[in-house]
């Protein structure tokens, strides 16, 4: 079981330097952050002990915490879209892509279609929508995580841009 995770405004802030992989995730719904937090512990107990998840409910706390480290590179960050009164994912994103342009960030909403034709949306930003985020997620945040593990590798890849398996003609 994944015992390593904090819940801010509650738990103290994480200190990014402990060698761990960090997963940051920020929505305001609580029910959302209880799913979002048991589908991941059910997906990555085989590292858990080298993942420290942390889940915020307001973005700008995140953004503003992340913004005052020196170094990203074993963080991974799953956002909302919408979040009221506070900035958005894609706010957020447009954010922490300024700070680092290779931090792995992922955006969820109810709406994928409106955020993917945001302009504002770095590109290299994916958007799952929430339904199926748990399933897609699990394997943006599988590769991101692993390659940080191993360190610097191939660049993760978003599944959904790698080529789809189709039987030859003729063949089912």
């Amino acid at each position: 079981m994944l015992q390593n995770i904090k819940e801010i405004p509650k738990d103290p802030l994480p200190d990014l330097q402990d060698g761990k992989i960090h997963l940051l995730f920020v929505d305001d719904g609580e029910s959302n952050r209880a799913n979002f937090k048991m589908g991941v512990i059910r997906r990555l107990k085989d590292v858990s002990d080298k993942v420290q998840i942390t889940i915020f409910d307001i973005s700008d706390e995140m953004n503003d915490f992340l913004q005052a480290q020196d170094d990203l590179s074993k963080v991974v960050v799953a956002t909302d879209k919408d979040m009221p009164n506070t900035m958005s994912g894609i706010d957020l994103a447009v954010a922490l892509k300024a700070k680092d342009a290779n931090l792995p960030i992922v955006i969820w909403t109810g709406e994928p279609k409106e955020a993917e034709d945001d302009p504002r949306r770095p590109a290299d930003v994916p958007v799952y929508d929430k339904p199926r985020i748990i399933e897609m997620f699990d394997q943006f945040i599988r590769s991101h995580i692993l390659s940080r593990l191993q360190g610097p590798t191939l660049p993760a890849v978003d599944p959904r841009s790698l080529p789809q398996d189709k039987p030859e003609p003729g063949k089912a």
